[in-house]
C-alpha cells in the first residue's frame, strides 16, 4: 500500500481549489450539473468521486495518504473484521520485520545473540552436567562448557563477576575454530566490559595453552592470570600459543607471576686427609746380625683413593752405600710441580741419610665458568642460566721417601722411611641455578592478534648464588728412618705429604628476564594493547675458597615489553 505524505496531500487539494476557482470564475458557461445534463457515472467515476470526498474530509486514504490507485475506495477505512480499521491492519502488514542476529558480531554489538540458541552459558555458581549450558542452567566449569560449545557447534559466553575460574584451559586442534566471550554480568548476562571472565588456576603452570589450531581462536573479554612459579628456578607464563593460525585475542588482559630465584649452589666437601704412616712404611734399623743382602724402606701397598703416593723409603746394602728414596707423586697440578723431593742415601760411615722433603700443596680446582647473560625459550618454556660449577681440587704430592745408611763391613745400613701421603682435593662447589622467568604470552610459530589487550609480567627469579669449593684434605708426615748402630747413621725419615688442593667454587646465576611478550617467528599483529613488563631477575654471586680465585658472578635479568627469540 502507497502512503503519500502531508506535502502531496496539500499540494493536490490547492490544485483542485484552484481548478474550482477558474471553474467558477473564469468561465460564463454552465457546468453539467446546473444543467441537469450529466450522463450516468461510471463504477470508476463513483469511486473517484467517493475518494475526492474522502480527500475533500480528511485528506487521507484507508492507509493514511493519498492514494494514486482509482480502483481504491473508501471500504479500506471501515472497520476489519477484527475491530482494526483498515489503516491498522494494513500498516501492521507494511511494518518492517526485526532484522535476525548477525552472527559476524560480537554479543558486545549484538545483544540478541546472548542467547541459548547462539551460545553455550558458564558461570563460576554453575553447575556441570550432562545438560549445562543454558542460559538458565550454565555449565560451572570452563572445560565442560567448551567441549559442549564445540560438540553443539556454539560460541562460549562466560560470566565474569561471580568469581574465578581455576582451572587451565586448553585449546588443542579437537577445539579448532572456537569463539570464546566473556564480558557478562552472572545476574542478567548483560554485556559489561569490566565483567571479564577471569581464568587463573590453582596450581602453578599455564593459565592458556592454545596449539596446532589451523581454523583459529577467538577470545575476547577474558583475564587469564598464571600463579608464581613454585620450585628454585620455576618459571611463571600464562599463556603460550603454538603453532597455530588465526588465533586473536581481544580485550584480553594476561598477567604473569613472578618468576622463583634459582637454587643456590652446593658447597663442596673436604677433601680426605692423608693416611698416616704405620709400621710398614717405617725404615728398617741397620745390623750386624745375620744381615741380609739388601733391606728394603718403607712403603706403601697403593696409592690413596685419589691418586697421591708417598715415595718409597731408600734400600739398605750389605757392605755397600745407602740407597736414595723416591719422589712422591703427582708432581703435576700441584705448586711448584715436578719436584723431586727423595731423600739421597749416605756414601759415609756414620753419616745420616737424608729426609725425604715435602709433597707440593695441590692446586685448587678451576673456578665454574660465567653463566650465559640470558636463559632460553623454547615451547616448553623457558631454560634458566645457570652459572658454572667449579673443579674438584687436586691431590698433593706425596712426601719423599728418606735415603738409607751406609752400611759398615759384615753390617747393613738402617732403610729410609717412606714419604707421606698427600692430602685429596676438596670437592667442587656447585654453580647457582638461574632465576625463572616472568612471561605474559609466548606466541611462538604461529599467526596471532592482539587488539586492545594488556600483557603483564612479574619480577623475574634472581640467579642462584655459587657455592665455595671443599677444603683441600692435610699431607701426612712419612714413616720414620732406620735407626743407627754402631758407627752407622740413620735412615732418613720420609717427608710430609701435600695439602689437597680446594674444590674450585661455582659461578653465580643469571637472573630471569620478565617479558611482556616473547614471540618466535612473525611478530603478532598488534592493535592498541599495553605490554608491560616486570624488573629482571637480580644477578647471583660466585663464591670463593679464602686465598684462591673468586667465581665469575652471573648478569642481572633483562627486562622489556617484547622479545624476540632467534
Amino acid at each position: 500500500m502507497r502512503v503519500l505524505g502531508i506535502s502531496t496531500i496539500v499540494i493536490i487539494g490547492l490544485a483542485a481549489m484552484a481548478a474550482a476557482a477558474a471553474a467558477g470564475c473564469g468561465s460564463n458557461e454552465s457546468t453539467c450539473e446546473e444543467l441537469g445534463s450529466c450522463p450516468p457515472a461510471t463504477g470508476q467515476d463513483a469511486s473517484s468521486e467517493q475518494d475526492g470526498a474522502a480527500g475533500a474530509e480528511g485528506g487521507q486514504d484507508a492507509d493514511g495518504g493519498i492514494d494514486g490507485d482509482a480502483s481504491k475506495t473508501d471500504a479500506d477505512t471501515g472497520p476489519d473484521a477484527d475491530g482494526e480499521t483498515g489503516t491498522d491492519a494494513e500498516a501492521e502488514a507494511d511494518a518492517p520485520e526485526e532484522p535476525a542476529c548477525d552472527t559476524s558480531k560480537s554479543p558486545s554489538e549484538q545483544p540478541c545473540l546472548i542467547d541459548d540458541p547462539y551460545g553455550v552459558f558458564v558461570s563460576p555458581s554453575g553447575a556441570d552436567s550432562g545438560s549445562c549450558g543454558a542460559k538458565g542452567a550454565p555449565c560451572k566449569t570452563l572445560g565442560t562448557a567448551i567441549g559442549r560449545a564445540k560438540a553443539e557447534g556454539k560460541r562460549l559466553y562466560a560470566c565474569g563477576d561471580g568469581g574465578t575460574y581455576a582451572e587451565q584451559v586448553t585449546i588443542d586442534a579437537t577445539l579448532d575454530g572456537l569463539k570464546l566471550y566473556g564480558g557478562f554480568k552472572c545476574s542478567d548476562w548483560s554485556y559489561d566490559a569490566a565483567a571479564k571472565a577471569k581464568v587463573k588456576p590453582s596450581a602453578a603452570g599455564l593459565a592458556l595453552s592454545v596449539k596446532g589450531l589451523t581454523t583459529g581462536l577467538l577470545v575476547e573479554d577474558f583475564g587469564f592470570e598464571a600463579m608464581d612459579g613454585a620450585n628454585a628456578g620455576d618459571s611463571s607464563i600464562a599463556a603460550i600459543v603454538e603453532g597455530s593460525a588465526g588465533v586473536v585475542l581481544r580485550r584480553v588482559t594476561v598477567q604473569a607471576g613472578a618468576g622463583v630465584k634459582g637454587a643456590d649452589g652446593t658447597p663442596g666437601v673436604k677433601g680426605a686427609d692423608g693416611d698416616a704412616a704405620g709400621a710398614e712404611q717405617n725404615g728398617k734399623p741397620a745390623s750386624c746380625t745375620n744381615p741380609p743382602a739388601a733391606q728394603l724402606g718403607g712403603s706403601w701397598d697403593n696409592s690413596s683413593a685419589c691418586g697421591s703416593l708417598g715415595g718409597l723409603g731408600g734400600t739398605a746394602a750389605k757392605n755397600g752405600n745407602g740407597g736414595s728414596g723416591n719422589p712422591g707423586t703427582p708432581d703435576t697440578h700441584v705448586s711448584p710441580p715436578g719436584v723431586d723431593n727423595k731423600g739421597d742415601g749416605s756414601a759415609t760411615i756414620g753419616e745420616n741419610a737424608s729426609s725425604g722433603k715435602a709433597g707440593s700443596n695441590a692446586d685448587s680446582g678451576e673456578v665454574g665458568t660465567a653463566a650465559s647473560s640470558a636463559g632460553g625459550f623454547s615451547v616448553a618454556g623457558y631454560s634458566p642460566a645457570g652459572g658454572g660449577s667449579g673443579v674438584d681440587g687436586y691431590p698433593g704430592q706425596g712426601g719423599g721417601g728418606g735415603g738409607a745408611s751406609k752400611a759398615a763391613a759384615t753390617c747393613i745400613g738402617a732403610s729410609g722411611g717412606a714419604g707421606g701421603m698427600g692430602g685429596c682435593g676438596g670437592t667442587k662447589g656447585t654453580g647457582g641455578g638461574g632465576g625463572g622467568a616472568s612471561v605474559a604470552l609466548i606466541a611462538w610459530q604461529s599467526a596471532v592478534t592482539l587488539d586492545g589487550c594488556t600483557l603483564l609480567s612479574a619480577k623475574g627469579g634472581d640467579g642462584g648464588n655459587g657455592a665455595p669449593g671443599g677444603d683441600g684434605g692435610i699431607g701426612k708426615p712419612g714413616g720414620t728412618g732406620g735407626t743407627a748402630l754402631g758407627t752407622m747413621g740413620t735412615g732418613g725419615p720420609g717427608g710430609q705429604g701435600g695439602n689437597g688442593g680446594p674444590g674450585g667454587s661455582g659461578a653465580g646465576g643469571t637472573g630471569g628476564p620478565s617479558y611482556a611478550l616473547v614471540y618466535k617467528g612473525d611478530a603478532p599483529v598488534q592493535g592498541t594493547n599495553t605490554l608491560t613488563p616486570g624488573q629482571g631477575g637480580t644477578k647471583g654471586t660466585g663464591a670463593q675458597v679464602p686465598m684462591f680465585a673468586k667465581a665469575p658472578d652471573g648478569s642481572d635479568g633483562l627486562s622489556a615489553g617484547s622479545h624476540q627469540q632467534p
